[in-house]
């Protein structure tokens, strides 16, 4: 049963829906850092200071390894991305981009000393784990009730360690939205996150600052590997039904990835799709607070059919594709 639940996820959409936030941001993935182990290719300051002094990104998420953190220097870098935007007025997702389920007790301990050197603000958000995988509890042997009772851990650990930043989570399977409700009956183990949700009482964050984020990409299984789109449900990818899923739980939502096409335009299988998202995003606004493109970053090869900015060495030169104003939101 999940309506206690709701009644008080619904309180805390509206301490959400603040007037900054009435309508949702667009954001943009830059990659780079998790590319080379030195950090080598980590965003910089200019490429903050391109992506949204120029190209009109409102907000970032910034893809790591977890070992990376380890090294001064990257960890530097990656601060520096922060200040950059914050100082835009440009919030920032910290992006654990390792595609895997450590214990709870690493992840609490992982975090901490990051959140320590960046102030405690609306404008740092930390994702727990990209894509997560390899769930091995010897107990629970569902994947999805392991997730669900770790992250009510980890959430926890942070909270009692005073901070609260926004805490974005994802779910196996690769944090698909067609994955986050299967509606599955009760004689049936959870196949989904809302299932676990439902089946253990919520996630549990005594400042309600818990946010889903699910990634959907539009080609044949929503792989990402392929710049093709085929038709989907509602013509936006079923983007309506998750969201229609996450309020019914009184949950918000960042879509956490999501890609279309590239700087050098979009496939035409993808036309009628790209503007049916855009839309379905501003208008289902109660739950979407962003959306990140993917696909931004300097290190990207020139082939890569995501690829946001234009060529290597051109962008300060030449305007800004409509391809790239469109997921910016504009």
């Amino acid at each position: 049963m999940i309506l206690p639940r709701v009644i008080a996820a619904a309180t805390a959409l509206l301490s959400f829906a603040t007037a900054a936030e009435a309508a949702p941001r667009f954001g943009v993935n830059l990659a780079g850092c998790s590319f080379v182990a030195n950090g080598a290719l980590c965003p910089t300051v200019a490429d903050v200071a391109w992506y949204v002094d120029k190209a009109g990104f409102r907000s970032i998420r910034l893809p790591f390894n977890g070992s990376q953190m380890n090294d001064p220097v990257v960890l530097q870098r990656v601060i520096d991305v922060v200040k950059a935007a914050n100082a835009r007025n440009v919030p920032v997702i910290l992006d654990r981009h390792d595609y895997k389920w450590p214990t709870p007790a690493e992840q609490i301990a992982f975090w901490l000393p990051i959140l320590r050197k960046l102030d405690n603000s609306e404008m740092v958000m930390i994702d727990l784990m990209n894509e997560p995988r390899f769930f091995t509890d010897p107990v629970v042997t569902n994947d999805w009730m392991q997730w669900v009772r770790d992250t009510n851990q980890i959430v926890a650990g942070i909270r009692n360690a005073g901070f609260k930043h926004r805490i974005l989570v994802e779910w196996p399977q690769w944090s698909a939205s067609f994955r986050f409700d299967k509606n599955e009956p009760a004689s049936r183990d959870c196949e989904s996150a809302a299932c676990a949700i439902d089946r253990s009482g919520g996630l549990i964050d005594p400042l309600n600052r818990i946010i889903l984020s699910p990634h959907r990409y539009f080609d044949t299984g929503s792989s990402g590997t392929n710049a093709e789109c085929v038709s989907e449900p509602a013509g936006d990818g079923g983007l309506k039904i998750f969201a229609a899923a996450a309020r019914k739980r009184g949950y918000r939502a960042i879509l956490g990835e999501y890609a279309l096409g590239s700087s050098k335009g979009l496939p035409a299988s993808c036309t009628a799709i790209a503007a049916n998202v855009v839309k379905s995003i501003k208008t289902d606004s109660d739950v979407w607070l962003d959306a990140m493109a993917w696909g931004g970053g300097r290190a990207w090869t020139e082939s890569y059919f995501f690829k946001i900015e234009p060529t290597k060495g051109t962008r300060e030169s030449v305007p800004v594709a409509a391809y790239t104003k469109m997921i910016a939101g504009q």
